[in-house]
């Protein structure tokens, strides 16, 4: 199960090495009634993270601490 989202942690570890600033394209005209789409994806993808910490920590994979996200 914790490998099936490894091509997920690719995409987030090459977005936490850019840049450029990122447009997500959402118009906030609406102030607090913005519909945030993203939202959803990046918290599955949070969620997924804490999961993997803790199977790394859990079966005392160290070595995969620098390469988690």
């Amino acid at each position: 199960m914790i490998g099936t989202y490894d091509a997920q942690f690719k995409f987030l570890r090459a977005a936490a090495q850019a840049t450029v600033p990122c447009d997500w394209g959402i118009d906030m005209s609406e102030g607090p009634y913005t519909l945030m789409l993203g939202l959803a994806p990046a918290k599955a993808t949070a969620q997924t993270a804490r999961l993997r910490v803790m199977w790394h920590l859990q079966t005392g994979d160290r070595p995969m601490r620098a390469t988690i996200f």
